[in-house]
């Protein structure tokens, strides 16, 4: 919290401790995240397979640069069913 505030005494967060927070969501977003080649060798589906799932939305992909990685929680949901 920001110690300072303004006449209705509203309560403020600071810009350091939301940009923190937003590292931290990326670095969980990270260890929560499987790298396509990984996916590719226990699934048996293809690169462009899963490539077209991303976009069609069944499969969350990990924004930045880098290597593709998929989201364990998309993961998860598109599996359940075919279990």
């Amino acid at each position: 919290m920001d110690p300072e505030t303004d006449s209705s005494n509203a309560a403020f967060v600071t810009r350091a401790s939301v940009e923190r927070c937003g590292d931290s969501s990326k670095r969980e977003l990270e260890q929560t995240a499987l790298p396509l080649a990984e996916v590719v060798r226990f699934t048996g589906h293809s690169r462009i397979e899963l490539r077209d799932l991303v976009r069609a939305g069944v499969l969350d992909e990990v924004p930045g640069r880098g290597a593709c990685k998929l989201t364990a929680s998309s993961l998860r949901s598109w599996m359940a069913p075919s279990a």
